[in-house]
């Protein structure tokens, strides 16, 4: 029975191909994580250059603070370089690699089983349109590994972040914001 309902779930099914490969997944879903964040350091920093170096009444003269934003530009500039770039190439390498690794294995078992099928089954189908249905319907499961299954991930994590960053700035324009987006959601499907 346990046999027959994975044949039937094509989820679990595919869970059966991705679950060997769970370190390159989540060494991928934290990389997309850390990409997508990144882009939350600079409002901060932006903040940060509005509230004390330029409105707030501190006794730092214009060179120091001129000093101080040079700092933290070249501090992004590091972050950027030594953090960003390497986590989008992580996270598009470690996608690639499991996409390629369960696309190889599932050739090779699909072309095992083309090989124990009977001579009656080759004559019947022809084996360009074999041929072509097996390397179609393998290239959109490497495409559905490499585009979606760590995006789902990543995405949930993000919100989850926003969210809390969020709260941290107003708990309860986040909750309003969050009572929105379905809605959202839903005007956004019908387009």
């Amino acid at each position: 029975m346990g046999k027959e309902k994975t044949k039937k779930n094509p989820a679990m099914r595919m869970m059966a191909y991705i679950v060997p490969h769970w370190h390159l997944v989540a060494a991928s879903t934290m990389a997309g994580v850390v990409k997508l964040s990144m882009p939350l350091i600079l409002p901060q920093v932006i903040g940060y250059f509005a509230d004390e170096l330029l409105i707030s009444a501190n006794c730092m003269t214009d060179t120091e603070k001129m000093n101080e934003i040079l700092k933290w530009l070249l501090l992004l500039l590091g972050v950027y370089t030594l953090i960003y770039i390497p986590a989008a190439f992580i996270r598009q390498a470690g996608s690639m690699e499991v996409a390629n690794r369960i696309m190889n294995q599932m050739r090779c078992e699909e072309f095992a089983h083309l090989q124990r099928m009977s001579a009656a089954f080759h004559s019947k189908n022809q084996s360009g349109s074999l041929v072509t249905r097996v390397s179609s319907d393998i290239e959109q499961v490497h495409d559905l590994i490499w585009g979606v299954v760590t995006n789902i991930w990543i995405d949930g994590i993000t919100i989850i972040i926003y969210i809390v960053l969020l709260c941290r700035i107003n708990v309860f324009l986040t909750i309003v914001a969050c009572l929105a987006l379905p809605a959202s959601v839903m005007v956004t499907k019908q387009i």
